[in-house]
């Protein structure tokens, strides 16, 4: 049976939280804190998922959270919410706002990691130095996102979302609000499936 983890008041992170197993977080509604900026010297995710082939295989359920301020950083370091390396997850009842990166300030699944995400809010993260998919960046990887609201998050190409890289992402009952860029989502050599969804630039 997986680890379960009751998390029973707000948290202050000094550290990226690493899971390296499968485990179900349950958030309780309390907030996960990075407290990083885009000046900040140190850098890193909230919260960090797989990122070694070994790990591949586990599934990881977090619910009921609000995460904040992770930054992921300049170039390649996506995922200032929190990045998923070649691991599943499943995230429901969250809410991800002011995060920061360089792509995914929300989220970033990547590398054959796979992430389901329902019932959550995105709202306030920014894309930084290569701003791309200013609350999801999905890249070589697969995510699924339902009865979920996108309003208010920031970058240059996909506004809300980038699916890059022979990827595939679902949304479903979703709505893309008040996008600062031409369009909500942004494709490149992915698949993409839509859904009952409400789009406004």
């Amino acid at each position: 049976m997986d680890n379960v983890i009751n998390i029973t008041e707000d948290v202050k992170l000094t550290a990226s939280l690493a899971i390296n197993e499968s485990v179900t977080l349950h958030g309780n509604g309390h907030t996960l804190d990075r407290g990083l900026t885009s000046e900040s010297a140190d850098k890193g995710s909230v919260i960090q998922v797989g990122g070694n082939i070994n790990l591949n295989n586990i599934t990881v359920n977090i619910d009921g959270l609000t995460i904040t301020g992770g930054n992921g950083g300049s170039m390649n370091a996506t995922g200032g919410g929190m990045c998923v390396q070649g691991a599943t997850v499943n995230v429901t009842n969250c809410t991800f706002t002011g995060n920061k990166a360089s792509g995914g300030s929300a989220i970033s699944v990547v590398q054959g990691g796979s992430a389901n995400v329902i019932n959550c809010t995105f709202t306030g993260n920014t894309s930084t130095a290569e701003p791309l998919g200013g609350a999801i960046l999905v890249d070589t990887a697969t995510a699924n996102v339902i009865n979920c609201t996108f309003v208010n998050n920031e970058a240059n190409q996909g506004t809300e979302v980038l699916a890059t890289g022979n990827c595939t992402f679902t949304a479903v009952n979703s709505i893309f609000w008040n996008s600062s860029s031409p369009s909500a989502i942004a494709v490149n050599n992915s698949g993409m499936k839509l859904y009952n969804g409400a789009y406004r630039s």
